[in-house]
């Protein structure tokens, strides 16, 4: 059960989208439209206040990125596409603001269910005079005519950010090495104190069998006693047998008798503490019970089995959508490449193409995470399985008459 566990940990990583996760950053050269330079996206890991993950779970009535909405995203595509800089000349890393109900109008304007970047149909003013020194006749009085040249640009929006996220990803990978290397010196530094304990266990028992030992040096120090005792007794009966043999001899034998009676005390002693620190061997258990128990474990050998087909199919499908984001992105910069060469309609068709994809993947990324709902559910029943076995091992190890069987309550 620990390996399955460990199994199902990968898949229940995203959290919800949060602007407030997410940063004002630079623009790739590729992603510039009309003059717009900045952009939201997910900050590098050593700024990340959010212990942001790869993806993030929008909700269900999102309308801006409507054919991910409850489901699992990626996270710099929701900072881009569903969140806004605070200002234009917004500093480097300042915290990016949700987007107000006419920016959503803005980039929802398609109504191809994936949005477009906020940044097209922003105009850039640039101010130019007539003549070289600011008059329209170049007479050179300081009186000119100025100029307001507006262009706009149109392109369809995307997530062009793969390149930077490249890096961003390598940095979040070494803080996950990082915290590994932490979990590790925390899993040595429990083992050590596991050790520590094992060794006070020992310690303890030791005292327990030094203790014995003593008791038993103790008995033999009796019993030697008692027949330095009868030694001593004997001497004395030599002594006094020519004044009273008969009385000396009765005296002797009853000195004897006492010491005696000590020694076999002593050894009472002994073989009942020998007899208290013996274990007796458990009970047979008769294979009535075993097979009563059989059925139990079988049904839960095939709750674990399809739970098992339930986990797998929620890795492959999480595995395939990872695949499709990739492509997506791989795409992507392709038609970045067209744009930069001039070719807009064949850019514009692939970036229909990539989004398209991008979508799909999110959509298999949503199934993939109701199937390990499914799998959880049926590894938090597992428990119920063995509770029933072991009641019905109970009962029949009762029926078959086990000695110190106390008869357990019928289950409900």
């Amino acid at each position: 059960m620990l390996l399955i566990t460990w199994v199902l940990l990968p898949l229940a990583w995203a959290g919800s989208c949060d602007c407030s996760c997410c940063v004002t950053t630079s623009r790739m050269p590729s992603e510039v439209i009309n003059g717009v330079e900045i952009k939201c996206g997910m900050p590098s890991p050593d700024l990340d206040q959010c212990g942001q993950p790869e993806t993030c779970t929008t909700g269900s009535t999102d309308t801006v990125l409507a054919a991910a909405a409850g489901g699992d995203i990626d996270y710099g595509r929701f900072c881009f596409f569903e969140c806004k800089v605070p200002a234009v000349d917004a500093a480097i890393g300042s915290e990016c603001n949700e987007l107000t109900s006419a920016d959503i109008a803005r980039v929802t304007a398609g109504g191809s269910g994936n949005a477009m970047d906020l940044a097209i149909g922003q105009e850039n003013v640039a101010s130019s005079s007539t003549g070289g020194d600011g008059s329209s006749d170049g007479s050179g009085d300081s009186s000119g005519t100025e100029e307001v040249v507006t262009t706009t640009t149109i392109m369809p929006g995307l997530d062009l950010a793969a390149a930077g996220k490249v890096a961003a990803a390598a940095a979040r990978t070494e803080a996950r090495a990082a915290a590994a290397e932490a979990k590790a010196a925390k899993a040595t530094m429990d083992a050590s104190r596991s050790g520590r304990e094992a060794r006070l266990a020992a310690d303890a028992s030791n005292g327990l069998v030094a203790n014995l030992r003593g008791q038993v040096a103790q008995a033999r120090l009796h019993a030697r006693s008692a027949a330095n005792a009868a030694k001593e007794t004997k001497a004395a009966l030599a002594e006094v047998q020519a004044a009273a043999h008969e009385a000396a001899v009765a005296v002797g034998k009853q000195a004897a008798d006492e010491m005696q009676g000590e020694a076999d005390s002593a050894k009472r002693q002994l073989a009942s503490m020998i007899a208290a620190a013996s274990v007796p061997p458990p009970p047979e258990i008769p294979e009535s019970v075993t097979k009563v128990m059989g059925p139990y474990y079988a049904a839960a050998g095939r709750a674990m089995t399809t739970m098992g087909i339930y986990s797998d199919q929620a890795q492959q499908m999480t595995k395939a959508a990872g695949t499709m984001r990739q492509q997506a992105r791989g795409i992507a910069q392709t038609a970045n490449t067209y744009q930069a060469a001039g070719d807009t309609a064949n850019a514009a068709g692939m970036l229909g193409t990539a989004n398209d994809l991008m979508g799909k993947a999110d959509g298999m990324a949503a199934s993939a995470t109701q199937y390990q709902d499914v799998a959880a559910s049926i590894n938090s029943g597992l428990p119920a399985y063995e509770n029933a076995r072991a009641a019905a091992g109970a009962r029949a190890a009762y029926w078959a008459n086990l000695p110190g069987m106390i008869p357990p309550p019928v289950p409900s």
